[in-house]
């Protein structure tokens, strides 16, 4: 005897019931094979992404220094503050326009248009984000309103907070503030 999930209520129930003792769903041996080979593939889905993400955060930082400091034009040798009272970012040099060198801080992006949203909490924003694709302006606004949610201008200095990579949001906050955002990853640059 294994434990499925009824595909109505999503209770778990025994493969060997007849039907849901929750909701009452009609379970079939032909709905119950479909459920296991679901439930096999889903497990068998997780390990491979398991998989890929562990292999991308040992890999990619054993390849990443390649040594060509000199042609990218950054330098390596960042200083760091050690024994400091005041915990501070190292600035990290980034070329900008004419070749020219300007020390930024780890992880200061800007704000790319005017048209970004952040909000509070990744449900919120998930919420937002449906609410906006369906052209729903009410139920947008009051969300908006109700969920603390912000409205970012261009150009914008924001901090990484952190990210959710797969489902294409980073954390935000303001330069100066310590509020955190959702938004979208396409939003800061």
């Amino acid at each position: 005897m294994a434990l499925i999930t009824c595909p109505e209520c999503k209770s778990k129930i025994s493969d060997t019931a007849t039907s849901c003792p929750k909701c009452g769903f009609r379970l079939t041996p032909e709905i119950i094979a479909g459920i296991k080979k679901k439930d096999q593939s889903m497990g068998t889905g997780c390990a491979v992404v398991f998989i890929v993400v562990i292999s991308f955060f040992v890999f990619i930082p054993l390849c990443s220094n390649d040594g060509d400091s000199e042609k990218s034009g950054v330098s390596s040798d960042v200083p760091t503050q050690v024994n400091s009272s005041k915990p501070t970012p190292s600035p990290v040099p980034k070329v900008v326009n004419g070749g020219k060198k300007e020390n930024v801080p780890v992880g200061l992006l800007k704000i790319t248009g005017d048209d970004w949203t952040g909000c509070p909490s990744r449900d919120v924003y998930s919420k937002l984000s449906r609410y906006a694709a369906q052209q729903d302006l009410q139920a947008f606004k009051t969300t908006f309103l109700q969920g603390g949610c912000v409205s970012f201008k261009d150009g914008e200095s924001v901090f990484i907070a952190d990210t959710a990579v797969f489902s294409g949001l980073i954390k935000v906050r303001r330069k100066g503030k310590t509020t955190e955002y959702w938004t979208a990853i396409e939003a800061a640059k």
